[in-house]
C-alpha cells in the first residue's frame, strides 16, 4: 500500500486506477464468483482471493515504483 501511495502522491494515479480495476476483476471478483457459485468454496477461499488481490496490487505497484517513471511526473505545473 505504501508503493501505491507514493505513486498516487507523485501523480501516477491513472496507473493505480487501472491496477485496481483489472486486479479486482481478475483476482477477486471472477475467482470469487466462480469458486463460490460453481465449486461451492467457503470462507477460506474468499479470504485467499482477497489476499491474492492485495498481493497482485503490491507486485504491480512495486514494479512501477522501481521503473522510476513517477519521478518525472509533475503534480503542479511550473510557472512560465
Amino acid at each position: 500500500m505504501i508503493f501505491s501511495g507514493v505513486l498516487r502522491g507523485a501523480g501516477d494515479t491513472r496507473f493505480i486506477m487501472w491496477c485496481i480495476g483489472t486486479s479486482s476483476v481478475f483476482c477477486m471478483l471472477l475467482p470469487l464468483y466462480i469458486g463460490i457459485e460453481l465449486f461451492d468454496r467457503g470462507l477460506y477461499y474468499a479470504w485467499f482471493c482477497v489476499l491474492l488481490f492485495v498481493a497482485v496490487l503490491f507486485i504491480m505497484a512495486s514494479f512501477r515504483y522501481r521503473q522510476g517513471k513517477w519521478q518525472h511526473m509533475l503534480v503542479v505545473e511550473r510557472e512560465t
